[in-house]
C-alpha cells in the first residue's frame, strides 16, 4: 500500500524510530501540517482508535456496559457510537512503542516505529490493523462499522501523507488470548461450547493479594473475596477479562479448558 498524495489526506503517517519527546514532538506537528493543520485532538495510543473513545464514558459506567451488552457484536456497535457520538477532531497515535500479549497491565512491550494523525477513527484503525499484519474483521468495532456501511474497511483505499507504510510494518504480533471463536450458534449451543472451549479467568491463591479491586470492577458481580483470596462465580461471569487486565499483582491467569487443548492438538 503505497501514500497517496491528495490535497486532504485521511491519515498523516511517518516513521519514529525512537521515543523522544523532543522527535516525537516533531513528527506530531509534521502530521498536522499534512492534514491541513493542527486542532483539538482527542485519542492516544498503539490501535484501535475506535475503541479508545470508550474512555469517554465515566468512570464505573465503561463497566456496567460491559454487562449490560455481553454478546461481542452488540459491544462493538455500543463502541462504534461512542466514537460516533464524541466526535473528537482529530485523533493521534503514538505508535512508537505499542504492546503484545495479553495486555492492558501484563502486555509486552514492542517496537513499532511511527507516528499517525487522522480525522477518521476508523481509517486509523483500518491503517493500523494492515501495518501490524492483523486480519481483517480481527478488531470488531472496525468490522462493526464496516458492517453498518460507516467505512469501507479497505487499506488500499485510506489517502495517505507522509511515509511508505510499507518501510514500517511490523511482523509476527503476539495477539491477546481471549475467547473461543464461534459465531451465532443458538444461545443455548453457545453456552455449552462457551463452557467448554473458552479460556476463563481463575485467580492464582499464590500471587492474589485479596485486595478487592476485580471484585469492586467486575461488571457482572461474579468475584468476591473470601479468606484472603479472590473467587469467580462460575454462573456469573461474563468473560470480559476487565479482572484479569486490570489486576495489579497478575493474581489472575487465563486458562484454556481440557476440550478446547485437545482440540487444538488433533489439528
Amino acid at each position: 500500500m503505497a501514500s497517496v498524495p491528495r490535497e486532504t489526506p485521511d491519515v498523516a503517517l511517518l516513521a519514529c524510530s525512537d521515543y523522544d519527546r523532543g522527535l516525537v514532538e516533531e513528527k506530531v506537528g509534521r502530521a498536522f501540517e499534512l492534514l491541513g493543520g493542527p486542532g483539538a485532538f482527542v485519542g492516544a495510543g498503539e490501535t484501535v482508535f475506535v475503541k479508545n473513545m470508550y474512555g469517554a464514558v465515566p468512570g464505573m459506567e465503561k463497566f456496567a456496559y460491559h454487562s449490560r451488552f455481553r454478546d461481542e457484536r452488540d459491544f462493538a456497535d455500543l463502541i462504534v457510537d461512542v466514537a460516533l457520538a464524541a466526535k473528537a477532531d482529530l485523533h493521534v497515535v503514538d505508535g512508537v512503542w505499542g504492546m503484545e500479549g495479553n495486555g492492558s497491565v501484563w502486555g509486552t512491550s514492542r517496537k513499532l516505529g511511527f507516528v499517525a494523525a487522522g480525522r477518521d477513527p476508523f481509517a486509523l484503525d483500518c491503517l493500523v490493523e494492515d501495518l501490524v499484519g492483523l486480519e481483517r474483521g480481527f478488531n470488531r468495532p472496525l468490522a462493526a462499522a464496516v458492517r453498518r456501511g460507516l467505512f469501507h474497511g479497505d487499506p488500499g483505499r485510506i489517502a495517505l501523507a507522509g511515509d511508505d507504510p510499507d518501510s514500517i510494518r511490523t511482523a509476527g504480533l503476539v495477539l491477546p488470548r481471549g475467547k473461543a471463536t464461534v459465531k451465532r450458534l443458538p444461545g443455548i449451543l453457545m453456552k455449552a461450547y462457551g463452557s467448554l472451549m473458552s479460556v476463563r479467568p481463575y485467580p492464582d491463591p499464590a500471587r492474589c493479594t485479596g485486595c478487592g479491586k476485580c471484585a469492586l470492577i467486575c461488571p457482572a458481580g461474579a468475584v468476591t473475596v473470601r479468606d484472603g483470596t479472590a473467587r469467580i462465580d462460575r454462573s456469573l461471569c461474563i468473560d470480559c477479562f476487565c479482572c484479569q487486565e486490570l489486576c495489579e499483582y497478575d493474581g489472575i491467569d487465563l486458562k484454556t479448558p481440557l476440550a478446547a487443548r485437545l482440540r487444538r492438538f488433533s489439528r
